[in-house]
């Protein structure tokens, strides 16, 4: 894999910046400094604190609640956001499920 897709997936995972750092160095052998990778992650366009249009999220809850036969609780539906690629809140999801 290439630094960046390594940088994508930790990324993904939720990893600190401080985290990603380790595993690149550990995993990777690949070596890059703070402030290099804080350049990499906002050319990549990964922000931590800012979330996606609400609306979307709450679309995709939407969808997946009626393509589910069971309810199942927030942490769950917040993992199915998080493996859909949106960056949300579990509280955000709390509300959203609150109020579908």
């Amino acid at each position: 894999m290439e630094r960046d897709e390594l940088v994508r997936l930790y990324f993904d995972l939720g990893f600190s910046q401080k985290e990603i750092l380790y595993y690149l160095a550990a995993k990777h052998r690949i070596i890059v400094s703070e402030r290099h990778l804080r350049r990499i992650l906002k050319s990549l366009s990964f922000y931590r604190r800012k979330h996606p249009d609400i609306v979307d999220v709450a679309i995709y809850i939407m969808e997946k609640l009626h393509t589910s036969s069971q309810l199942n609780g927030y942490r769950w539906m917040h993992s199915h956001c998080v493996a859909h690629g949106l960056r949300v809140s579990k509280n955000d999801v709390r509300l959203l499920l609150r109020i579908a």
